[in-house]
């Protein structure tokens, strides 16, 4: 019985870390295409003022 609560236990943390990493993929992913947005714009800028 002690072993199977064991499992169960792992089994939750590793549930646990696999939300916590998709989370923290996902805020990354919307960093790095905010910064590629702001690239972006920056280049407009540029060719603008040119």
């Amino acid at each position: 019985m002690k072993a199977a609560v064991n499992v169960l236990r792992a089994y939750v943390s590793v549930d646990k870390v696999e939300e916590d990493v998709k989370v923290v993929s996902a805020v990354i992913q919307s960093d790095i295409n905010n910064v590629l947005e702001i690239r972006l714009k920056f280049c407009w800028i540029l060719l603008f003022l040119m």
